[in-house]
């Protein structure tokens, strides 16, 4: 159906009233009408469908030059740029690079980075406003003005970058390989320079775990071996270094958790150094008990109680041989609590046994 709809891509009245629709704000910016996602995906097949790569990158690159305000909106540009990366990712990946090159998204990299530069080190951040030419001399109070008002329009630009990363990796499927180095340096780089908050962290999670998702179901990623998981693994050891320490159950250490999981089985090893400090933080993690007040706020906590006790347990055989002294004091067993545990431990299974699997 959607390939009987290609003809209509050339057609420039039809192609701005499909853009007005994808882009046209909704009564609720949370929920997407069934209607407008269904566009989404259909404009994401009329692509793939598309045998003309100029035409795919005109219409790609006009989508992306749309407000990226609002969540739905951005998993829907996403979307279809995945969708047209199962059979265009050559040109899918040119104009992912060149969006993330283009002045609204520098900007806005820039204008963060400044920003937090600005608190740490003001003189520093004003002698490179004076060499850099695009924030120097006056030009640079009137960009900011500039800025601001296209602010919310484009803040978010590289949370969309990431998703579309993401689902570039989920639709390309077997021919996605190759590529997983590019597509990391790429979500390393967004990570450590973009607006950063609860929903580029998302975005950023969600996007590897489509991608590592991609590489577990690959049959040739057993023999392949990937450069850049080792900047990615620092990424993640940073979000869980900035988790909350009083809070357990939280989304982004599960998650976090999951994704180091899987790529410590990929090609090539960890070496011991790293392996080593990729273990320790996992357990600080989720090990460093709150005071007990903070724990009762987590009623999940005392339906399925970490596997603390039993997993500090395995970690230290002196204590398995003094079993008298290891019920007694299971605080001092795990060597890092603030108080005694007051929950017995779950069956086989449960806990925090993910990352047992890095050795």
């Amino acid at each position: 159906m959607a390939s009987k709809s290609v003809p209509f891509l050339n057609r420039e009245a039809w192609s701005k009233e499909l853009l007005g629709a994808l882009t046209r704000p909704d009564q609720t910016q949370q929920e997407q009408p069934q209607e407008k996602a269904f566009l989404f995906i259909y404009y994401g097949l009329m692509l793939q469908a598309s045998e003309n790569g100029t035409t795919v990158r005109t219409h790609l690159k006009t989508l992306l030059e749309t407000s990226h305000q609002w969540s739905k909106q951005r998993e829907g540009i996403a979307l279809t740029v995945g969708l047209a990366a199962a059979r265009h990712l050559d040109h899918v990946w040119a104009v992912l690079k060149q969006f993330g090159r283009s002045t609204p998204v520098k900007w806005s990299l820039n204008s963060f980075s400044h920003k937090v530069l600005a608190l740490q080190q003001p003189e520093a951040c004003a002698a490179d406003r004076d060499a850099w030419p695009l924030w120097g001399g006056g030009s640079w109070g009137r960009l900011r003005g500039k800025a601001n008002s296209e602010d919310l329009r484009w803040k978010w630009a590289s949370s969309t970058i990431l998703l579309a990363y993401g689902q570039m990796a989920d639709k390309a499927k077997a021919h996605i390989l190759p590529w997983v180095d590019n597509i990391l340096s790429s979500m390393v780089f967004f990570f450590h320079y973009s607006y950063w908050d609860e929903t580029l962290k998302q975005s950023f999670l969600t996007a590897i775990l489509m991608l590592v998702g991609a590489i577990s179901r690959n049959e040739g990623t057993q023999s392949y071996e990937f450069s850049q998981v080792s900047e990615l693994l620092e990424c993640l050891m940073l979000l869980m270094e900035k988790e909350p320490q009083d809070m357990l159950c939280t989304t982004t250490r599960q998650q976090t958790l999951n994704i180091i999981s899987s790529l410590c089985k990929l090609r090539p090893p960890l070496d011991l150094e790293k392996k080593s400090r990729l273990l320790s933080i996992s357990l600080r993690s989720v090990i460093s008990l709150p005071l007990l007040e903070v724990l009762e706020k987590h009623t999940c906590l005392f339906l399925e109680p970490p596997n603390i006790q039993v997993r500090a347990w395995h970690l230290h055989p002196f204590w398995r041989r003094d079993p008298g002294r290891r019920m007694s004091s299971p605080a001092h067993c795990s060597g890092i609590g603030r108080g005694p545990l007051r929950h017995p431990p779950p069956t086989e299974g449960q806990g925090w046994g993910c990352f047992f699997q890095l050795f």
